[in-house]
């Protein structure tokens, strides 16, 4: 098979991040676009003997009819396929907390369904009456169909919002699995998403570019719906998409690939600098008796800017629950010269 197909290159990621551990029990997040019908129809050839394959779609009733047809179509596909599909429906503008867009709400309530999904479908109590108390249970992922191209888009929005080195590492391949590193680095305004040890996210397509899988669909003879919002300029990410990164094509035809491939070598530098922020903010680190963890405004004064700006990040993230930006970043160094108060993104 040609080095450039779809199924080439998610093989290859799957390999290389040990995605798809034998046995595991994988949940396709299936919106019913290309990306997450391509990515579904992949996963079910390559599956059978391998690991269990279940689907999952989400309802967020934010496009009356065009939602409804999406979901209809998801259960037609999932039937055809033979697949165990889940679906959930919601108004994610009623259920909306605390100031939460409608894109983080959307996220904190899909993400919630597909941990549900897996939970259900591995039962302890039902191995124990198979007699299998002694078989550990499966590993648990959610695939999600994030591209190549997301990916560069994700660097381009992080970059413009300033949000440091760890903002233009891009989509991870895997997330949760042997780390504790979240998705709030993906986008600013997303909140963190809670995993158990027992399951990770996964992405088989994020070395797959757009065409990669408009191509797919049309030799497998795969259809798909479109969502019309994406071709709305009221959200950033459709600009970039429409506007920014056609421009930059024009200066290198491969700039997805390039932007993309300088996110993996921020990705690796970024790893190492945070393992020594965390092992400096542990030295300095004190537990108070009202406020919790605090740390010395002389402590954090002392490290070096590139390890004081992360740990000033992480502990912001850890409060606010959301990724500061560089003003917010920028504010929290001056506190420490000048003293006084700042305001952290979600209204902490």
């Amino acid at each position: 098979m040609p080095e450039n197909t779809l199924e080439t290159k998610a093989r290859r990621a799957i390999a290389q991040y040990n995605m798809l551990p034998p046995g595991a029990l994988v949940l396709a997040a299936l919106s019913g676009g290309a990306d997450s019908v391509a990515l579904t129809h992949f996963l079910c050839r390559e599956g059978a003997g391998k690991f269990t394959l279940l689907v999952a779609h989400v309802n967020h009733g934010l496009r009356g009819g065009e939602s409804d047809r999406d979901e209809e179509f998801a259960r037609e596909f999932c039937a055809k396929s033979g697949l165990e599909l889940f679906v959930k429906r919601v108004n994610v503008r009623r259920e909306m907390q605390n100031g939460e867009s409608e894109e983080v709400c959307g996220r904190r309530i899909r993400y919630a369904f597909f941990q549900e999904v897996l939970e259900q479908a591995w039962e302890p109590d039902q191995a124990r009456e198979l007699g299998q108390a002694r078989r550990p249970p499966p590993a648990r992922c959610i695939a999600t169909a994030h591209t190549q191209n997301d990916s560069a888009e994700t660097v381009l929005l992080n970059l413009v919002r300033g949000s440091g080195g760890a903002g233009l590492r891009g989509i991870p391949a895997v997330r949760g699995k042997n780390s504790e590193l979240a998705d709030e680095y993906e986008n600013s305004q997303l909140s963190t998403v809670n995993l158990n040890s027992a399951e990770f996210i996964i992405r088989p397509l994020i070395h797959v570019s757009r065409e990669d899988v408009v191509d797919y669909c049309v030799r497998h003879g795969i259809s798909y719906v479109t969502d019309s919002s994406n071709h709305s300029d009221k959200y950033a990410r459709n600009r970039v998409r429409t506007l920014v990164i056609p421009g930059l094509v024009t200066v290198n035809p491969a700039a997805v690939q390039t932007i993309t491939r300088t996110a993996e070598f921020i990705a690796r530098d970024e790893e190492y600098l945070s393992a020594q922020s965390a092992g400096e903010a542990e030295k300095i680190r004190r537990r108070h008796p009202f406020l919790g963890e605090t740390y010395p405004v002389a402590g954090l004064l002392a490290l070096p800017s590139p390890i004081r700006r992360r740990v000033l990040v992480a502990a912001a993230l850890g409060a606010s629950g959301h990724l500061p930006e560089a003003v917010h970043i920028k504010c929290m160094e001056r506190l420490l010269e000048n003293g006084g108060q700042t305001s952290l993104p979600g209204g902490f």
